[in-house]
């Protein structure tokens, strides 16, 4: 699907999401041909998070940190929902710390 743009990726990735059809999303955001940024990355999360694929969710956004990936507004909500889905503790906290450092970062 060369010729997309990020805007275009995003929107139907969150499209997909809103139809709760995961796998498409999924399959648009394996499809990018370049390194998934935060935009993507983010849309993702939140269709996860959306359908309650809590885990998946949880998963996106370690990945997100591991590959340094910033964290925008939509994919520390998408990340906060999965929390409250899992009822996990140890994630919640460790969710708490990376807002108290600052995780965020304005996407215009």
């Amino acid at each position: 699907m060369s010729g997309k743009d990020e805007v275009t990726w995003v929107a139907m990735i969150a499209g997909y999401g809103k139809l709760g059809n995961v796998s498409e999303a999924r399959r648009i955001f394996d499809e990018i041909s370049v390194s998934p940024d935060p935009s993507t990355c983010a849309a993702m999360l939140a269709c996860y998070a959306q359908n309650g694929y809590a885990e998946e969710a949880i998963k996106m956004y370690e990945k997100m940190r591991q590959a340094k990936v910033k964290i925008t507004e939509v994919a520390m909500v998408g990340a906060i929902s999965a929390c409250a889905q899992l009822r996990d503790i140890r994630i919640c906290n460790s969710l708490t710390c990376h807002i108290e450092e600052g995780f965020c970062v304005i996407v215009t």
